[in-house]
This record gives C-alpha cells, sequence and structure tokens, in this order.
C-alpha cells in the first residue's frame, strides 16, 4: 500500500493535513502446471504422470486457483491430479486469481503409453511330414501399439535387439532349427 498526503495552508495560517492509502496490483498473477513420472522416448511418459498447479502473485497475494481437465476457469483449489491410462494427448488447465481480482491461467499437455507393443512372428512356406517345411521360409513381424505408434522395428535370427525397419526375412537354407526375433518400439 501507499499512501499520499496532502497538506494545505490558508492565508490566514491554519493549516490542515488528510491522507488517502491505496492498494495497487494491475499485475495478473502466474501459474505453471507442472508433470513428472518417468519420461520414455520423444517426452511419452511411461509411467503414472503427476499433475500439478504451482500459482503465484508477486503482490497482492493468490486468492484461489484450480487445476482441471476443462477449458472453463473455476477456483475450487484443485492442486493435483493423475493421469494412470494411456493416452495420445490430454491438456490439463491451471487457472489462479489473485486479491485484486486478476487473473490467469496456464497449460500442459501431456501424453502417455505405459503399455508395450505387440508382435508376431509368422513362418510360411510349404510344410511337409512332422512339421518340416519343404520350401524356402518367410518369416514375417507383424507388429502394433494402440497409442503412441511404432517407430522402430525389425525382424533377424538373433538375440541381440535390432531394429532393421524389415518387416520379412527369408530362409532359403536347410537348418535343422532356427529362430526369428521380431523388436519393436513404440
Amino acid at each position: 500500500s501507499i499512501t499520499y498526503y496532502g497538506y494545505v495552508k490558508d492565508n490566514a495560517g491554519n493549516t490542515k493535513s488528510c491522507s488517502s492509502t491505496v492498494k495497487r496490483d494491475a499485475t495478473p498473477p502466474t501459474c505453471s502446471v507442472n508433470a513428472s513420472g518417468t519420461v520414455g522416448d520423444n517426452s511419452w511418459y511411461t509411467s503414472d504422470v503427476s499433475i500439478s498447479i504451482t500459482p503465484d502473485d508477486n503482490l497482492s497475494d493468490v486468492h484461489s486457483y484450480d487445476l482441471t481437465e476443462s477449458s472453463t476457469a473455476s477456483y475450487s483449489k484443485n492442486t493435483s491430479k493423475t493421469l494412470s491410462s494411456d493416452i495420445a494427448s490430454k491438456t490439463y488447465y491451471g487457472y489462479v486469481k489473485d486479491n485484486a481480482g486478476n487473473v490467469n491461467s496456464c497449460t500442459k499437455t501431456v501424453k502417455r503409453d505405459a503399455t508395450d507393443p505387440t508382435c508376431t512372428v509368422t513362418p510360411s512356406g510349404t510344410v511337409g511330414s512332422n512339421s518340416w517345411y519343404t520350401s524356402n521360409v518367410t518369416f514375417t513381424l507383424a507388429k502394433s501399439d494402440a497409442t503412441s505408434d511404432i517407430a522402430k522395428y525389425g525382424i533377424i535370427a538373433s538375440t541381440t535387439t535390432t531394429y532393421n525397419s524389415q518387416t520379412s526375412q527369408t530362409l532359403s537354407s536347410d537348418k535343422d532349427s532356427i529362430t526369428y526375433y521380431g523388436y519393436v518400439k513404440d
């Protein structure tokens, strides 16, 4: 607050003082919406995500705030939420009001995928007796991911993770046993 003083003196020498005290805050408060959890590739969370709001005001102080999933302002003093299901994009809204009546908002968009992608390797060719193939065998990789999509994939006859961007391999020589492995990353 600031006080302004007025002083008057008339021609006869009489004096009088007066004052007025005011408070001024024309600056909106600030807020930030924060997310924490295990972050994987490309800013995707791979665990539950804790969402919180940090409201602040440097002068008249914070009066009320809210963290919500709605784009309509409310000030019910919710401070945190948890995102525990997979979703490609979810926006959280923060609202803050100071004691002077100034308002502001903030947002945070998060992506969560804690579910592993899936893959299968399927052989095809001419099957003879006792499950032996009598022709070239083509191994085909099928891959999918419900939320964040497949980023890398590969198929190879090795237990070393390899993302060679191939979806099939062909066995054209005789082998008594061989295993092809599919690798996918979302």
